[in-house]
This record gives structure tokens, sequence and C-alpha cells, in this order.
């Protein structure tokens, strides 16, 4: 029996550091945490999107599912930000018609939507037809709730006087975070 190949994210999570802390480094622990919650997040959300699509009988998990589990699911200021920035990367990749673009490139992310793409697919029942709308905002979701996490996290370490951001500085930030501690605790 072969054990189930884990997806990560750790090139997209580095890339959002760099963005949010430019002269900040992360531990691999760090990054592990990073990869714990969001796949807790994918999960719950892919979950409640395909049940709010069997309710609406809708054949195709579409960006609206998406948007309705994450309204559901974060109910609190995050929502708002979320829901934006989804909005925003299926706005910018679907007026963007360039062809041989990636569609990371094409959505303005950094955080790779085939990863995610494929880590929906393993939470999915196979006959559930996934739409890209619903891949792309789900990644931008996903992008959103790691910056997140990597800037107060970064601020974290640099009020102790560090240059990496470690697993401890991830749980303390979310600890001190209303808002993030609901998401670890999902």
């Amino acid at each position: 029996m072969t054990k189930k190949e884990v997806i990560r994210f750790d090139t997209g999570i580095r890339a959002v550091v760099r963005q949010t802390h430019p002269d900040m480094r992360v531990s691999k622990k760090f990054i592990d945490e990073v990869n714990v919650l969001l796949h807790k997040i994918l999960k719950r959300l892919v979950g409640d999107a395909e049940i709010i699509k069997e309710n609406c009988k809708r054949s195709d998990l579409a960006a609206k599912d998406i948007q309705a589990a994450v309204r559901i699911f974060f109910a609190t200021e995050l929502s708002k930000h979320a829901v934006s920035e989804g909005t925003k990367a299926v706005t910018i990749s679907v007026s963007d018609e360039r062809k041989g673009i990636p569609r990371t490139d094409r959505a303005k992310l950094v955080l790779s939507i085939p990863k995610v793409e494929a880590a929906m697919r393993s939470n999915l029942s196979k006959s559930t037809h996934i739409g890209q709308t619903a891949i792309i905002y789900l990644t931008a979701v996903l992008e959103y709730i790691t910056a997140e996490v990597c800037e107060v996290s970064g601020y974290r370490a640099k009020e102790d006087k560090k240059s990496t951001v470690m697993d401890t500085h991830f749980v303390q930030a979310v600890n001190d975070d209303e808002d993030l501690v609901l998401l670890l605790n999902c």
C-alpha cells in the first residue's frame, strides 16, 4: 500500500513571505504549520462548497459555491477581504485572454493554481466537475490567508528580534489574532 502524497505549497508560502516581509527568512517548521493550516481550510471550504453545489442542484462546482463557503466559514472581517481577493483574481484571470501564460500568472497570484486544483480534486468525489473560476477563486482565498498569517507571524518574529519566522511565531501570532485563531481550530 502506498502512502498518499501530500500536496505542499512551500514555494507559494515563501513567495508570500517575500511580499509581506522581504527582509525575513522562514523556518521549515513554519512552512509546515502554514501548509497544515492551508490544507485544513481547503478541505473545509471544498466540502462546504460541494454541499452548497448539491443543494442548488448544479453539476459544476463554481466560484459562487466557494464564495458562499468562504462567507459561511470565515464569518469575520477575514471573509470580506477573502471574498474581495477571490473576486479580483477571477476578474483579472478571465479578462486576460493571452494564450500560453500560466493560470497562476494570469490571475496575478503566487500560490500555485495547479497545486490547489490537485488538492481540491483529492478532497472531492471523482464525479464532481470543478469550474476553472472556482479553482482560481479558492487559490486567491488561500493566498490571502497565507499573507495574513505570514504578516502577523513576521511581526511577531520582529518583536523577538529574529530574522527568521519560526513555527513558534506562527502559533503566538495566530493565538493573538481573534480571527485567525478561529481558522486554526477549524
